[in-house]
This record gives structure tokens, sequence and C-alpha cells, in this order.
């Protein structure tokens, strides 16, 4: 008995140890990530308070765009690294509960329209049973990763099909390279922890749809590049196809 309390001990202790090896290796690589968006963020606020007295309606206006588009980049930096700190330790939970899909495509993608990006959502209506924030964060990140690493038109596409739903994030530029679908989703502490780089953005976006049981693919078709999720669960609802279509 007291040499399985020792080795019991001893295998919590090694647990414990790469745990922390995981935590700081994550506060090491996003260090340097988190100082951009927050130097922009300092920078446009300094000189608006400077201008104070005499504003510039144009400048103003410029800043605030500017600091909403960086502080929308910091909080999806720490969203990432929640859920892969969560990941690790082993303490992801996802919720099971009917949702709108239509909803969170809205909820997902206004940040980048309200920053200027130009994003087409077609979808058809229909509750989702899953987690509605997880599901947000996984779409944010790929329509992030669209846009940094395509070109327009950059649209989400939603599908109800045999009791199902299948929702597409698709770009047409160069994209990020010649991509390995299952390296794309690996991340490891030496990676670039950039949020819609490969490294973690992509990555969360993998452990969240694991965690959710939600099938994900990419398919590179010349200079069309899609990520297509694919929900087991979804209820049609009474709205006419296509009730969301955003065009902005």
């Amino acid at each position: 008995q007291r040499r399985l309390e020792r080795e019991r001990l001893a295998a919590e202790l090694e647990r414990q140890r790469q745990l922390a090896e995981t935590q700081q290796s994550l506060i090491s690589g996003m260090s340097h990530q988190l100082r951009t968006p927050l130097t922009g963020i300092y920078g446009f606020a300094e000189a608006i308070v400077a201008d104070a007295d005499s504003p510039d309606p144009a400048f103003v206006k410029e800043a605030g765009v500017t600091i909403l588009g960086e502080a929308n980049r910091l909080r999806a930096m720490v969203d990432d690294i929640l859920v892969t700190a969560r990941a690790e330790a082993g303490d992801l939970a996802v919720d099971r509960t009917p949702f709108s899909i239509s909803a969170e495509v809205i909820a997902a993608i206004e940040p980048f329209v309200a920053t200027g990006a130009s994003i087409e959502a077609d979808c058809d209506p229909a509750d989702l049973i899953g987690d509605r924030l997880r599901v947000r964060h996984v779409l944010r990140n790929l329509v992030d990763n669209a846009l940094r690493h395509g070109a327009p038109p950059v649209g989400v596409v939603g599908r109800a099909d045999d009791g199902g739903y299948t929702l597409t994030v698709i770009d047409h530029g160069n994209g990020p390279g010649n991509l390995d679908p299952a390296a794309t989703f690996a991340h490891s502490g030496e990676d670039a922890l950039v949020t819609g780089s490969l490294g973690l953005g992509l990555g969360v976006i993998r452990t969240l749809c694991d965690a959710m049981d939600v099938d994900i693919r990419h398919e590179r078709d010349g200079q069309t590049t899609r990520f297509t999720l694919r929900f087991s669960q979804a209820t049609r609802t009474e709205q006419p196809a296509g009730a969301l279509s955003v065009r902005r």
C-alpha cells in the first residue's frame, strides 16, 4: 500500500510538473503577440487624449476603429489561451442546449464588420444542439483566418440537411500555403501563438470541435479555401431559407 501510494504521489507530481511547464510555455509564447495589440490600443488612446482640445473627427474615427480591432484581437487571444489551458488541464466543459445558428453567425462576424471587413453570410435558419459560445469561438477563428490568409470574398454559408447542419467558411485568396490538415491543428509550446495563424488559433478550433463532437474538414480548390463544420443535430426553423443573408 505504501509503494502504491508513493507511485500515485509521484505520478501526480509529474502531472503537475507537466501542467506547469505547459502553462509557462503558453505564457512565454503569447507575451510578444499580446504586446502588439496592447501597443496599438495604448498609442491611439494616448493620441486621442492629446488631441482632446481640438479633435479631428476623421482621426478620432480612424483611431476608434483601430482600437476596436485591436481590442477584438486581444480578446480572441485571451479566449484562445483560456481554452488551451483548460484543455491541457482536462477541464474543458461544453454545453449541449439548443441555440440559433443565425444569431451566432452574426455575433461572430460583427466585430470584423465593425472594423471594415467585407463578409458575406447566407445561412438557413436552424436551431442546433451544442455550445453556442464555443461555436461562436470556432467561427470567429475561422473568419479571422480567412481574412488574414485569404482574399475577398469571404463568406459564411450554412445549410440544413438530413437532420444536421453544415457551416462553411470560404475565402478566395492564396491561403496560408500548402496545408497538411493534420498538422494544421497541431500545436506545441514552441509554435507561434497567433490567433488566425497556423498556431494557436486553428489548434483551438480542433480542440473545441473535438470536445463538441463536431466534424471539421479543410479543402482547397484552386484559389478557394473552405473550412466546413458538420453538426449532427439541427432543427430547421419556420423561417424561409436564406433568412440570414448579410453582405457588408
